[in-house]
């Protein structure tokens, strides 16, 4: 069955009792919380200034604590899966005394906030930090981390009104001492990304700190990345699900991976001669393509070959049990989907060698699916929905090469329950979740389903 999803209540219960065993029964006096989200399309767009449409989740981080007298941050994590040491002890960054990376890996997300924090000096303080999203899914854990602890520095000492905002040339030094707090969320978004920047290593684009700290309940936000203007979109149906789906394959977007893939998109856009993909268009691209070999990778079949009635044979499937969250949204009559599989032209000449043109072809043609996916949710067309879905997850994974067999065969399994419109991988990739919308009827057989198929690997046939 589905997992239960502790109450944000209960996680403040949780943080406040840690809090007082650590501390000499003394209570909190602070308490912010920040959500985790999850993509409903648009993956690896935003740091080509394109399109996303990711929704905020029940899963949360709460920070709790109170300012003490000491120049100094102890801070705690009840996380079991972040690296030892789970308490730290944090010298505080002022103005000419910048903070910097260190050990543990999950204390530098905090290191980045403290520096980044628009009202230096911050006092002394202790804090505890519980969350229910689940580390390296894909769900933005680092995002609901930073925005979290940066909304309880907000209630520690009131951010500023910037006359400059940062000193220009030297994102490691800490910014200019401010005092009052203008309330701008979407330079408190900047903050959290330059964060993860320069203190966590990894190069993220926007969306992640942008929807936690603007997300709306009982909506998705289709967010303009260049503009970092947002649009709420409904999801107001009752009859329809979103069902997420823990691979338990963690990923590390501070990989290698990462960095290489917006390394290729920035080399591909330099060679358009444009400022970013998203003023990239097909015909750019085809023009600019060497045509050399294949542009496709064809690596399941049953992948490949066209989704019919939702019936297609089974596919080898997990080594693994998988975790299953459930999101219920306020649809339609649908109609069965077929569906077919990419197939960009080779009708191309010569630049772009056909590693980096498929990187481009990806986010060219996810941005196109993005906006094209959210106006179809909006019209309530949600087989259309579904159909573009699934050709994300294609592309992501034959173009970007971000999936795995995982994250293929739960999208397998899922697409084989009648009821479902369409279901993808979300997130960086490399092991996370999929991200499947369905009727609210086909939720039970959904999940059957895919846990009949973990326990048929696991186990074998009876």
């Amino acid at each position: 069955m589905a997992s239960l999803v502790p109450s944000l209540g209960q996680l403040v219960s949780d943080a406040t009792c840690l809090f007082k065993k650590l501390f000499n029964d003394e209570a909190p006096k602070i308490a912010a919380c920040a959500p985790g989200r999850v993509n409903l399309i648009g993956d690896h767009t935003d740091y080509n200034q394109g399109y996303v449409l990711p929704m905020a989740l029940s899963l949360v981080t709460v920070v709790v604590g109170s300012a003490s007298s000491g120049q100094e941050a102890i801070i705690v994590t009840a996380s079991e899966l972040a690296d030892e040491p789970k308490k730290v002890d944090l010298s505080l960054p002022n103005e000419g005394f910048p903070s910097f990376p260190g050990l543990p890996h999950w204390a530098n997300y905090l290191r980045g906030i403290m520096h980044h924090y628009r009202a230096l000096p911050l006092p002394g303080f202790r804090a505890v930090v519980v969350s229910s999203v689940p580390l390296g899914s894909g769900l933005s854990s680092s995002a609901s981390l930073e925005v979290a602890f940066y909304t309880f520095l907000q209630q520690l000492r009131p951010a500023p009104v910037p006359a400059a905002a940062k000193h220009p040339h030297n994102m490691m030094l800490p910014p200019p001492r401010f005092t009052f707090d203008d309330g701008d969320k979407v330079a408190k978004a900047i903050a959290c990304q330059q964060a993860e920047h320069t203190h966590a290593g990894v190069p993220c684009g926007i969306m992640d700190q942008l929807v936690s700290v603007l997300g709306m309940e009982g909506h998705a936000l289709l967010i303009d990345c260049r503009s970092l203007e947002s649009i709420p979109v409904p999801l107001s149906d009752p009859g329809l699900v979103f069902l997420i789906t823990n691979s338990n394959v963690k990923h590390s977007l501070a990989s290698s991976e990462y960095a290489l893939r917006r390394g290729q998109c920035e080399k591909a856009a330099s060679i358009l001669g444009k400022p970013s993909l998203r003023d990239a268009t097909v015909n750019d691209l085809e023009d600019s393509h060497s045509g050399h070999g294949p542009t496709m990778k064809i690596s399941d079949p049953s992948m490949i070959s066209k989704w019919e009635d939702f019936h297609y044979s089974r596919v080898s499937t997990y080594s693994y049990c998988s975790t299953l969250f459930v999101f219920p949204v306020p649809a339609w009559h649908c109609n069965k989907l077929t569906l077919y599989s990419l197939s960009p032209s080779q009708e191309s000449r010569a630049q772009l060698d056909d590693v980096t043109y498929r990187r481009a072809s990806h986010v060219i043609g996810e941005i196109c699916r993005t906006l094209k996916a959210a106006e179809s949710f909006k019209n309530g067309s949600f087989q259309e929905f579904g159909k573009i879905m699934v050709e994300s997850h294609n592309s992501l994974r034959d173009l970007y090469e971000v999936s795995c067999k995982d994250l293929d065969d739960l999208v397998c399994a899922a697409m084989e329950v009648e009821g479902v419109f369409g279901s993808r991988m979300t997130g960086g990739g490399f092991g996370g979740c999929t991200i499947t919308l369905l009727k609210a009827d086909a939720i039970h057989r959904t999940i059957q389903n895919i846990q009949g198929v973990c326990i048929l690997e696991l186990f074998g046939p009876h």
